[in-house]
């Protein structure tokens, strides 16, 4: 699965990986866009399919896909079943994102231990989860929430010796045909990145408080 997650960029280096992008606003007027420590229901950078001057939109979207009919939000959505889901199908045929990342964590659990074991996962230049978007109407007015799930996979490689799921990190020649909804057979893109994180280790439980932020949530644990 993927509970947390962290983006460390630039809107330069944003773009020098993924293409010309339109922010949704001014760069320096978005939430902060780079951060340790990404958690669920809080907002963060998703790119989506834009047709101004060819360019895809950058914007905050909340973590945590909710339809409008639904009473409970999904961080996660599997991609076995993706396009079988009811709460997840539309969506997988016509409302796909890319969630930039650096890296990610998951926990392992622990023989003997209460708590699991952070781990923290990374590639040497950013990459995208693929993920899933909706909107929902809130109340009365034209006022819209729009929500996302990032999309996992089975675990591979090391990954797969700390957590049995990983979020599926696209290979960057499925991003264009990814984000666009004209897009058929969009299953077949669901093939994670062939080539294995470059970086994998523990890291303390400092980052299970999504509150807390900073270079300390990647800080290798002293017990390595």
């Amino acid at each position: 699965m993927c509970g947390r997650f962290e983006l460390n960029v630039t809107p330069a280096a944003l773009e020098a990986e993924f293409g010309s992008l339109v922010p949704e606003a001014p760069w320096e007027a978005l939430a902060p866009i780079s951060r340790y420590n990404i958690a669920p229901s809080q907002p963060c950078l998703v790119l989506r399919y834009g047709k101004r001057e060819g360019r895809n939109v950058a914007e905050m979207l909340l973590w945590g896909f909710r339809p409008q009919w639904a009473n409970r939000s999904w961080i996660n959505a599997r991609d076995d079943k993706l396009f079988e889901t009811a709460a997840f199908r539309e969506s997988a045929r016509r409302r796909r994102c890319l969630i930039p990342a650096t890296g990610w964590y998951e926990w392992q659990a622990v023989p003997g231990e209460r708590r699991k074991r952070p781990y923290y996962i990374r590639y040497d230049r950013p990459f995208a989860f693929a993920g899933v978007w909706t909107a929902r109407r809130l109340g009365e007015n034209d006022d819209w929430e729009l929500t996302f799930a990032i999309v996992t996979t089975a675990a591979r490689g090391a990954v797969a010796a700390v957590h049995d799921r990983m979020p599926l990190v696209l290979a960057p020649a499925s991003y264009a045909a990814w984000l666009d909804p004209a897009t058929e057979h969009p299953e077949t893109l669901l093939r994670p990145v062939e080539a294995q994180p470059d970086e994998l280790y523990p890291v303390s439980t400092y980052v299970n408080d999504p509150q807390n932020e900073g270079p300390e949530c990647i800080a290798r644990a002293a017990s390595e």
